[in-house]
């Protein structure tokens, strides 16, 4: 059993080591640390704590032994707002092995634990706060529409809390749309949106207007018109009218069926362009970036939330379109 213990190490000193090892050197740092070997029948089992003060990475150098890591991004994902970052790495092997190497065997438990961050760090900050690690990298909106859903401003809170905790990183966000998900309802807005603007011609003002209310039927006619002139009322009134028969000799007609006709008709008519559904997709990034920014208590700086261009989802397969956040150096 071997347990060995070193204190404030210069990590510069070492860069000979990271250069094989991460292709960079090592600007400034210290280094605490703790080794606690145990060999048994040629069999080692050890355990590595690693606690890095206030590393930052030099240039690069080429190294044909490097491992290809993003370590940018795995710095600011361990490194603590107190610039820490605190590593427990286990290592074990065949020591009798005449392969066995001792330096490869550090060298792959630090680029799996690097790689366990970098590959999932939505997980990583989740298990930072305690929340649930599926959910955390989405943010989930409905069809045709802008707001924060309180489950949603709840997860933000907890991402909000977890980028408190790492000061380095930033996020990007592209917010989604899809034209089937998307468009009914925003067709639907801008049928009400006419109507109203229908009613208020005729002196009449609603703030909500139903396309399907009795009082509103008038001003459908009308639109409904507008966009079918070939269609006469009279004749389409008569496929919501039951014809006398020998139970009754009166004619029925099915007034909300003709309204929800005409509601549907409407709603169809309506053009939705590509540019409206990018602005949805743009205003939906903008609703995450304001609640991560603009909280008196946790808010983050805005410069670590930057929009990027919208992003059209191939399908969405539920009641919900998501939107996938990604990570970044700040």
């Amino acid at each position: 059993t071997v347990n060995v213990r070193f204190r404030n190490l210069q990590i510069p000193e070492y860069s000979p080591y990271t250069v094989n090892f991460a292709g960079r050197k090592i600007a400034d740092g210290t280094m605490d640390l703790d080794l606690d070997y145990t060999v048994n029948e040629e069999k080692l089992d050890g355990q590595n704590n690693l606690v890095l003060h206030d590393l930052k990475l030099g240039e690069k150098m080429e190294s044909s032994d490097a491992m290809d890591l993003p370590l940018d991004l795995a710095i600011a994902l361990l490194q603590d707002s107190d610039g820490v970052i605190d590593l427990n790495l286990p290592v074990s092997g065949d020591v009798g092995n005449p392969q066995f190497d001792f330096g490869k065997v550090i060298q792959q438990a630090v680029g799996d634990a690097i790689k366990s961050v970098v590959t999932a760090p939505f997980s990583f900050l989740a298990n930072l706060v305690g929340a649930d690690s599926e959910e955390m990298g989405k943010v989930e909106f409905p069809e045709g529409r802008t707001h924060l859903l309180p489950p949603q401003r709840e997860r933000i809170a907890k991402l909000r809390e977890a980028l408190n905790e790492r000061p380095a990183l930033a996020l990007e966000l592209a917010g989604p749309f899809n034209r089937a998900f998307d468009a009914p309802t925003l067709k639907e807005d801008k049928a009400v949106k006419v109507l109203r603007q229908r009613l208020a011609e005729e002196g009449s003002e609603v703030e909500e207007p139903s396309l399907t209310s009795e009082s509103s039927q008038a001003a459908m006619e009308a639109i409904f018109s507008s966009h079918y002139p070939n269609t006469e009322l009279e004749a389409l009134k008569d496929r919501f009218t039951e014809k006398p028969s020998e139970a009754s000799n009166e004619e029925k007609f099915d007034a909300l069926a003709y309204r929800n006709h005409l509601a549907e008709k409407v709603i169809a008519a309506q053009s939705i362009t590509d540019e409206e559904l990018k602005a949805i997709a743009n205003a939906r990034a903008e609703a995450v970036r304001d609640a991560l920014v603009n909280n008196s208590k946790s808010g983050i700086s805005a410069d670590r939330v930057r929009i990027r261009e919208p992003q059209e989802v191939d399908s969405v397969e539920s009641e919900r379109i998501a939107m996938e956040l990604a990570v970044t150096t700040d």
